[in-house]
C-alpha cells in the first residue's frame, strides 16, 4: 500500500459537471486517461515549490495545487485546477526540462524534509525515478494546456 499521486486531464465540459456534483470525482478519476506520478509525486512538489506541502505560484500548483472537490480519498479530497491555471503551470514547466529539473532535486533535502515516501538515501536510483515521473507530468501538462482542459489531481 502506499500514495500514489494521480492527474487527469478534464475537459471544460467535464469539470463543469464535477463542480456542478462533486460525486462525480470517482467517476472520473476511475475513467480512463488517468496519469500516475507513482510515489513520487511528493518529490516532484517538494522540487517544484520547495516546500513539503504548499508553495507559491504555478510551479507549487502542478501537483498540490487547486481547489478541493469531492469527498476525503483517504489522503484528502481531489483538486482541480481550470484551463487557465493548466496554461500557467504549463508553462512554467516548459522553462524547467527534466535536465534542469534532475538538477534541483536534492536527495538530502528531500530526506531532511522528511519527503514521501523515504527513499532518498538511493540517490541514483531516486533521481532518475523521480526525473522519469516529472517529465511524464510536464508533457501531461503541455498536452492538457495546447486542448484547452482543465486538470484533476489526486493523492490516493
Amino acid at each position: 500500500m502506499g500514495m500514489y499521486g494521480v492527474m487527469k486531464p478534464v475537459s471544460q465540459q467535464d469539470l463543469d459537471a464535477l463542480i456542478a456534483n462533486d460525486k462525480l470525482t470517482n467517476t472520473i478519476l476511475n475513467d480512463v486517461g488517468v496519469v500516475g506520478l507513482d510515489k513520487a509525486w511528493h518529490a516532484i512538489h517538494f522540487t517544484l515549490a520547495g516546500d513539503a506541502w504548499g508553495g507559491d505560484g504555478p510551479l507549487a500548483d502542478a501537483v498540490m495545487g487547486g481547489e478541493k472537490v469531492g469527498d476525503d480519498l483517504c489522503y484528502g479530497p481531489a483538486r482541480y485546477l481550470k484551463p487557465d491555471a493548466v496554461r500557467a503551470v504549463s508553462s512554467a514547466l516548459s522553462s524547467l526540462s527534466t535536465a534542469a529539473f534532475s538538477e534541483r532535486l536534492d536527495p538530502e533535502a528531500l530526506g531532511a524534509a522528511e519527503i514521501y515516501p523515504g527513499i532518498w538515501d538511493d540517490g541514483p536510483f531516486a533521481n532518475d525515478y523521480v526525473s522519469a515521473h516529472y517529465e511524464l507530468l510536464r508533457s501531461t501538462y503541455e498536452a492538457a494546456a495546447a486542448a484547452g482542459e482543465g486538470m484533476l489531481l489526486a493523492v490516493l
